[in-house]
């Protein structure tokens, strides 16, 4: 993305999708092996082959549920072509034969048959044709057949000319912004790799930065090459999102300034268009007109305080701006309080919040 186009700025991290510390297994819906004794043996194993089942909580209580990365089916129908699709294009996922919509496991009464139509299926009406894999196993002493579905470097996968997502535990045909950030994904190209539609880009600004910062003293094209800008004569999205003409309608920055609360609107400014690292100037002179230090009493001598840190407020803009997904239309907003400020990022749910 744009932070290895222009220089270092310190990522946000943010903290990972929760993951359950510990398996719940119910033992009464799994086939486990005993010795003559009836003692369990090669656990360890069984676990290994539990796991495809039994994960995220899958089992809990004894009762089976689905998730977003769990699906089950009592029987062979094309619907879980589309959640063949959807694992493929964004993440691994089973789904379970033998299983009801409700959790009642009902198993499978001709494993090689399913087996079969369900390679076949796959393999004639999913494009490009998936990585997965099909293990047979008992739960509740009953035969299930589940298939994995691994996530795909050939992305979009499609299921009869759409491509599909899971919402919850239902799938989905994606949108057009999200088809092409899976075609993006498919090429192993970012949105700021792409070819510029604006041929003709100035760098004033990006110039004014060069020279500040490293002293640059002409902007020539062997500086825009080393930094990734401009390629076999060609300007991709990044030079056009750091050129003084950049036209990307989504490159836009929305500032509100509220009172005590929500319902009172004092001021307002949209920075639409433009160099990002002009919007980032004058986001930064917004920010300085209604938070400035002040004088608190707090006995002899006075301190100087500050309502929101301004430092704080440089680096999460910086990082709006870098790190958003501009393939999608919108605005970084930001909201404006007296005692914190909320930054809003397209893309990915990124979400800032500096408080004073």
């Amino acid at each position: 993305m744009l932070l290895g186009k222009i220089g270092k700025v310190l990522p946000v991290f943010l903290p990972p999708e929760p993951v359950m510390s510990m398996y719940y297994y119910n033992l009464e819906f799994c086939s486990v092996p005993k010795n003559s004794s009836g003692e369990i043996i090669d656990f360890t194993i069984v676990l290994t082959k539990m796991e495809v089942i039994v994960k995220r909580g899958l089992i809990i209580m004894g009762k089976l549920k689905e998730e977003k990365t769990i699906e089950f089916k009592k029987e062979f129908t094309p619907s879980f072509l589309k959640t063949v699709s959807a694992f493929a294009n964004y993440g691994d996922g089973e789904i379970i034969f033998g299983i009801s919509d409700d959790g009642e496991v009902v198993g499978i009464k001709n494993i090689d048959q399913l087996k079969l139509a369900i390679e076949n299926a796959i393999n004639d009406t999913i494009e490009p044709r998936p990585s997965y894999t099909l293990i047979e196993t008992t739960m509740d002493k009953k035969a299930v057949l589940v298939l994995n579905v691994y996530k795909g470097e050939s992305q979009p996968y499609f299921y009869k000319g759409k491509a599909y997502r899971r919402m919850d535990t239902a799938s989905v045909p994606v949108d057009r912004t999200a088809l092409q950030k899976l075609v993006l994904i498919g090429s192993r190209i970012d949105f700021d790799e792409m070819p510029s539609k604006n041929k003709e880009l100035r760098f004033e600004i990006l110039f004014k930065w060069l020279k500040s910062v490293l002293g640059i003293e002409v902007l020539t094209n062997d500086v825009l090459i080393s930094l990734g800008l401009l390629e076999h004569g060609v300007f991709n999205n990044a030079a056009e999102l750091l050129s003084d003409n950049n036209k990307i309608k989504s490159s836009c920055v929305d500032m509100v300034r509220f009172g005590d609360n929500i319902s009172i609107f004092l001021d307002r400014k949209t920075i639409q268009g433009g160099s990002i690292l002009l919007q980032y100037e004058e986001a930064i002179e917004f920010f300085r007109q209604w938070y400035k230090p002040y004088l608190a009493i707090e006995g002899i001598p006075r301190k100087e305080r500050i309502q929101i840190p301004e430092l704080a407020f440089l680096e999460a803009m910086a990082n709006a701006l870098i790190h958003r997904d501009y393939l999608i239309n919108g605005s970084i907003r930001i909201e404006m309080y007296k005692d914190q400020l909320i930054i809003h990022s397209q893309g990915g749910g990124a979400r800032w919040r500096i408080e004073g």
